[in-house]
C-alpha cells in the first residue's frame, strides 16, 4: 500500500512527502494480520505523513494483490479499500479505487499535476515559474485534453523554445 500510495502522490498530485526516518524498512506480514492492519500498525507514527497523505490512496488499492489479481479477502478477512484523505485542503473519503479517481479528476491539485506533466514533457524541462500562467490556463475545471494542448502548443515558451 506504500509504494502504490507514494505513485499516487508523487505522480499525480505532484508532492513529494519527506523521506522516511533512517533505519525504517517496510513491514513483514504478520501472522492474523491483513496487509492493511500491517501497515497502519507499522506507520502510524503521530507525524500524519501516512496516516493522511500516503496510506489511505494506497488501501484504495488493496482489493488487488501484488501482481493485480483482484482479491476480496486478505489472510481471511474482506479487505477494505476504504480511505480519507485532503484533497484541494479538503478532507474527502471514498470506497475503492473508482471513487479515488473521481476524487483525484475533480481536484484542482491533480488537474494542475497533470497539466505541468504535459508542460514538462512538451518543454522537455522542468516547470519553471514562467510556466505557471500557461499551466493554470490549461487546467480550466471544463478544459477537455484537446483545450488543454492547444493552450501548450499556443504558448510562448513553447512556440519560441531556447536551446
Amino acid at each position: 500500500p506504500v509504494h502504490r500510495g507514494l505513485v499516487v502522490v508523487r505522480k499525480v498530485l505532484c508532492d513529494e512527502p519527506d523521506p522516511p526516518p533512517a533505519m525504517f524498512s517496510l513491514p513483514s506480514p504478520e501472522p492474523g494480520l491483513t496487509t492493511r492492519e500491517t501497515y497502519e500498525k507499522a506507520t502510524t507514527c503521530g507525524k500524519g505523513c501516512h496516516d493522511t497523505l500516503i496510506n489511505p490512496p494506497g488501501f484504495a488499492f488493496e482489493g488487488f494483490d501484488a501482481v493485480g489479481k483482484v482479491r476480496t479477502t486478505d489472510n481471511g478477512a474482506p479487505v477494505d479499500t476504504t480511505g480519507e484523505m485532503l484533497l484541494d485542503g479538503q478532507p474527502i473519503a471514498f470506497d475503492g479505487p473508482g471513487e479515488l479517481v473521481e476524487a483525484l479528476a475533480d481536484s484542482e491539485e491533480a488537474r494542475a499535476c497533470y497539466a505541468g506533466r504535459w508542460l514538462e514533457f512538451a518543454y522537455g524541462r522542468p516547470l519553471a515559474s514562467d510556466d505557471v500562467p500557461v499551466r493554470d490556463a490549461m487546467i480550466a475545471r471544463d478544459a477537455s485534453i484537446e483545450a488543454l494542448l492547444t493552450a501548450l502548443a499556443t504558448s510562448p515558451q513553447f512556440l519560441s523554445r531556447k536551446p
